[in-house]
């Protein structure tokens, strides 16, 4: 876990802001940290073979690393399935993470090819940074804007945003400060 933990940090110093700043700090207090939770797979990780290798050393080393993470569906039981069958998340940190940490969430998310991601909301305040895999990110009702590997993008607690999938999968990094319960999430209905 230190080897990717280690990766993860000089990332933050790349983005001015304090959700960045507060992200960064935690994963370098994390290093020595031991983990407590097993490895873990579920049906979605099948996104996982699709990346391309050598698109960046994080990306290696996070599907090098897969077997020894623990997947999970994403926001289970408030998306239907064609969305959580497709979608997965490690929680590298926080209150159910492998370190256990109650003051902010960190982790993976992968997202399969041609999967529109509805506008959803929640009350953390949120820094995605996207290690492989061009996408489309909108805020409140704008219109999609292509990221690709190394943007950032970030969400306001409450602030409606959807993510799209195009030719290719996604995996990023995800960080939620503020309150971290789930419980406050809700998506819109089409």
């Amino acid at each position: 876990m230190r080897e990717i933990l280690e990766a993860i940090a000089p990332l933050y110093d790349q983005h001015d802001s304090e959700i960045a700043r507060d992200l960064g700090s935690l994963v370098r207090g994390s290093l020595d940290i031991a983990v407590t939770e097993s490895p873990q797979q579920v049906d979605a990780c099948f996104v996982l073979s699709e990346f391309q290798r050598g698109f960046s050393p994080l990306a290696d080393l996070v599907l090098d690393k897969s077997d020894l993470l623990q997947w999970r569906l994403v926001v289970a039981g408030k998306l239907p399935a064609k969305f959580t069958d497709n979608m997965a998340a490690v929680e590298l940190i926080g209150p159910t993470g492998m370190i256990k940490n109650d003051k902010a969430r960190l982790g993976f998310f992968i997202q399969a090819p041609n999967l529109h991601y509805p506008s959803h909301w929640h009350p953390a305040e949120e820094l995605y940074h996207v290690v492989q895999g061009r996408s489309g990110w909108a805020v409140d009702d704008l219109s999609l804007s292509d990221k690709n590997g190394g943007d950032f993008i970030h969400h306001l607690s409450m602030q409606p945003h959807t993510m799209e999938t195009y030719d290719e999968p996604l995996l990023a990094i995800w960080g939620w400060t503020g309150e971290l319960s789930a419980d406050g999430y809700d998506w819109k209905r089409d």
